[in-house]
């Protein structure tokens, strides 16, 4: 009963977002962050404390601006994915995303080759897949299945409306194999806490653990792989950057594609690059940076 509560709500939210005007949706927007950010105070500790600690010459204004900017941009990632498919089609996509980068991607899928396109919680990655599978190249985007089976559903039926295919993560070994035989691109959301086991690299002046998949993956099978985003423009909703923006071929054997240390230092230097052009849009409320776990000594 409370999943499908939740699931109403959301709908209601998202109706309400179809038939408001865009002027008075970030208006709300605007206040929405604002009581997330100074009022109700979510997570505010753990935002600051690794926006410092990523941009420790920052003032103390400009952390507050980050974090402030941040819920802004959260908020409106939410009601771009409201709208999109009512704002964003085959005759519209042009007017809302500017491609750069995407040249050697399409040589290299209509080579037949599969794809690995890594990217971060940065920007609209909902609308860039979405423009993806617009112009023509929808992606198998790996995706953790939600506890909120309706959610989960109406979701994926956004994800997958412009041909996005996805992948329950518990299922990826199975699904993926084909995948590369039909040269598809697999999605990679890269950028979490992996655990103690994960590859540890560092990433904005602290350690973290990032998912050995993308790298064993690339290359298992001599995949090439690109880091890319969507990323929204001067905060004016709808209006996106898609960039593909560096390239990593196996096949190649580059010294960044000589082993799963390699590959992720590669890719994690690449979001440390977007996020320092933009730290706003970034969600520094996930809890990306932990302890590693010192190993207990062997007794004696």
């Amino acid at each position: 009963m409370v999943d499908y509560t939740v699931y109403i709500v959301v709908r209601l939210f998202v109706s309400l977002a179809q038939a408001l005007p865009m002027s008075v949706s970030m208006a709300i927007v605007r206040t929405l962050a604002f009581l997330f950010h100074y009022v109700i105070r979510l997570r505010r500790k753990l935002i600051e404390e690794n926006i410092r600690c990523a941009f420790p010459n920052m003032t103390e204004r400009e952390v507050q601006h980050t974090a402030h900017r941040m819920w802004i941009h959260l908020f409106t990632l939410a009601l771009e994915v409201a709208v999109i498919n009512r704002k964003v089609h085959e005759t519209t996509w042009k007017e809302h995303f500017h491609l750069h980068g995407v040249n050697r991607y399409i040589h290299t899928v209509l080579m037949g080759r599969p794809f690995a396109l890594i990217t971060a919680h940065y920007g609209n990655f909902e609308a860039a897949g979405y423009a993806l599978g617009l112009v023509g190249f929808p992606t198998y985007a790996i995706a953790r299945t939600l506890d909120n089976p309706y959610l989960n559903r109406f979701v994926n039926t956004f994800r997958s409306s412009t041909g996005e295919y996805i992948v329950p993560r518990d299922k990826a070994p199975d699904i993926l194999p084909g995948v590369v035989q039909r040269g598809g691109t697999i999605g990679f959301l890269s950028d979490q806490f992996a655990g103690q086991r994960g590859v540890w690299v560092k990433c904005l002046n602290r350690e973290t653990s990032c998912p050995k998949g993308v790298a064993v993956f690339a290359m298992a099978d001599n995949v090439p792989c690109c880091v890319g985003f969507g990323r929204r423009i001067n905060g004016v909703p709808l209006q996106f950057d898609l960039w593909l923006a560096s390239y990593l071929d196996p096949m190649e054997n580059t010294e960044d594609s000589q082993s799963a240390q390699s590959i992720t230092e590669w890719y994690n230097h690449e979001f440390e690059k977007m996020i320092i052009d933009d730290p706003t849009q970034y969600w520094w409320i996930h809890k990306k940076w932990r302890p590693r776990e010192k190993k207990a000594g062997k007794r004696q």
